[in-house]
């Protein structure tokens, strides 16, 4: 109702601008309807902001509407003239529209208000060794290895063996979110599954309509897919949630007001900035998206995220939280597009807009790409700086927190994620024999090293291969054929160099402790390691790097060298079992 409502005011602005005493009334009629059509049709396409202070929208389309109006009242083309819209009343209007979107840009330049940009954004600057209590280190087996175009195919290829269902609709875009929770559901080969998830990354893709008249016969998809971030072979095709059929009406395959978009904008609130639609599931597996709302900070630029509005995917029901109101399974709210946007702002008006546009000293931005990393069940963006003119090397790296964006700076130097790429193509000889590609990396905590982990493929989308790369120390990378063993080969080369000893302010991590074993666990070659003497931390390591860890049984004395953090999961740097004989 309230765009039908603006191209009238639109289509009335052009009548009555038109209008010319003395002359037939039916001409600035008809070229008012004729512009409300238009503007409608526009409007319900574009679906633009309603809002009359921080959006552009409103304004220029007013702005073409006086114009237009403005233009028709002169009797004859040859009479129109810059001169007549000043001195003709028709020509206020489009004045006053000129003027403000001018104020428009004074509000939002860089050169006026460089400040207030920098500080959209306020990273806190903390030591490089707390990296290590902030992204906990975690095993080969929870890394992201299945990226979201492979996670797509693999869903694709599930469709495709279902033809019934696959000639009339299509797996949509993936999203990644940490999963918790526990519900049953029935597969698409009619299997009731007890499905449970702890802190898992899966990817999550809504089944779409396959064209108009498929959705114009059907009208709803039978539900969703989960695809684990970790496993490629561990796929869910969900069509039942605790006995209840799923049916996915608010799509964005849909058409008219079942268009998730149209949806929303038709719904109440068409006056909100909306953007980046995501896909993300509660704990009780029931589908939503999750919509961030953002408004304009610094006049009608500086684009900040306040909240989120959830969707039902099945009966449409709208929920408007601010970011701190959201409920806890909402991974999202902060878009990756706005934070690369405050992150180069930061990185240049730190010292004025002169400085960043001719002196650029000091000047950073953020490294190409960004990605998400989790923590404890947090997601956060992970961004590398550099300086501006470097091209693969990076002079920190910063984490933000995808709810709250509370931003941590690591001042740790080293290579950026495109020079990771770089270094295992070029360098490693089976990858480049063998003519596999990087794709962009993950970045995670290995044994205190924050590195960088990457999948390989070939010439289709499955992997062939993984690889680790040291962000600070470009020499320390390995690749092979599993994440198991492309870890083992990884940390041979930084336990086999001089700067594998780590220290966190007055810790160091060199002093060998006598300990008895609590408790031991594995998971594959990594093993977790609870010992009596040290409580609220458990230790790992890797069997390839220390073997006696495949013979240590419960209540042995070990020898154990490790750095002392305030992490609640420690790497070993050193381990020995007393008085172990083969």
């Amino acid at each position: 109702m309230s765009y039908f409502l603006f191209a009238l005011l639109l289509g009335a602005i052009i009548g009555v601008l038109s209008f010319k005493k003395g002359s037939d009334w039916q001409i600035p009629v008809f070229f008012g309807v004729l512009g409300c059509i238009i503007f409608g049709g526009i409007n319900y396409v574009a679906l633009p902001t309603l809002n009359f202070w921080g959006f552009d929208a409103l304004w220029i389309e007013i702005t073409i509407a006086s114009f237009v109006g403005f233009f028709w009242s002169v009797d004859h083309f040859g009479d129109f003239s810059i001169k007549r819209v000043f001195t003709n009343w028709r020509g206020i209007p489009f004045v006053i529209c000129m003027l403000m979107l001018l104020v428009r840009c004074g509000s939002s330049s860089e050169m006026i208000r460089s400040r207030e940009y920098a500080e959209l954004l306020e990273p806190k600057v903390v030591a490089d060794s707390t990296f290590m209590n902030n992204v906990h280190p975690i095993p080969v087996e929870k890394m992201i290895s299945v990226k979201k175009r492979y996670a797509e195919d693999l869903a694709s290829k599930r469709i495709e063996n279902m033809p019934a269902l696959g000639s009339r609709c299509e797996f949509g875009e993936a999203d990644m979110i940490n999963l918790n929770g526990s519900f049953n559901v029935k597969t698409a080969d009619g299997k009731s599954v007890e499905l449970t998830f702890d802190n898992e990354k899966v990817w999550v893709l809504p089944l779409e309509h396959s064209g108009f008249w498929k959705w114009w016969k059907n009208r709803v998809t039978d539900g969703y897919a989960i695809v684990s971030a970790h496993d490629p072979g561990r796929i869910f095709f969900v069509t039942e949630l605790e006995g209840e059929p799923l049916k996915l009406r608010y799509l964005r395959s849909s058409y008219f007001g079942d268009e998730i978009e149209r949806h929303v904008r038709t719904s109440g609130y068409a006056s909100l900035g909306l953007t980046e639609y995501s896909m993300e599931l509660d704990d009780a597996g029931r589908p939503y998206w999750v919509i961030t709302v953002f408004e304009p900070t610094i006049g009608f630029s500086g684009e900040d995220a306040v909240g989120v509005l959830v969707v039902d995917m099945q009966t449409g029901s709208i929920e408007n939280y601010s970011i701190d109101e959201a409920p806890a399974w909402v991974d999202r709210i902060q878009p990756s597009e706005f934070l690369l946007s405050q992150i180069d702002d930061w990185g240049q008006y730190q010292d004025g807009w002169f400085n960043a546009v001719f002196y650029q000293n000091g000047v950073r931005k953020a490294t190409p790409g960004m990605s998400l990393v989790y923590s404890d069940g947090e997601s956060y963006w992970y961004s590398g700086i550099q300086s501006v003119g470097a091209d693969k090397s990076s002079s920190g790296f910063m984490l933000i927190n995808t709810r709250t964006k509370e931003c941590h700076l690591y001042g740790i130097s080293g290579i950026n994620e495109v020079a990771a790429m770089d270094v295992v193509e070029a360098q490693h000889e089976w990858v480049r024999q063998s003519k596999f590609y990087a794709n962009y990396p993950v970045l995670y905590n290995v044994h205190g090293e924050p590195t960088y982990y990457m999948t390989l493929t070939g010439d289709g989308i499955k992997n062939a291969g993984y690889a680790f790369v040291s962000l600070k120390n470009e020499l320390h990378f390995a690749a092979e054929a599993t994440p198991q063993k492309a870890l083992q080969s990884y940390l041979k080369v930084i336990q086999n160099s001089d700067q594998f000893m780590i220290t966190d302010g007055d810790k160091v991590a060199d002093e060998v402790l006598l300990m008895t074993v609590r408790d031991i666990v594995s998971e594959n070659d990594t093993y977790y390691i609870l010992f009596y003497e040290v409580k609220g931390k458990v230790f790992f390591g890797t069997s390839e790097a220390f073997p006696e860890l495949r013979w240590t049984k419960k209540g042995q004395e070990v020898n154990v060298s490790y750095t002392d953090t305030d992490a609640s999961a420690i790497s070993l740097n050193g381990y020995d079992i007393v008085d172990f004989e083969i």
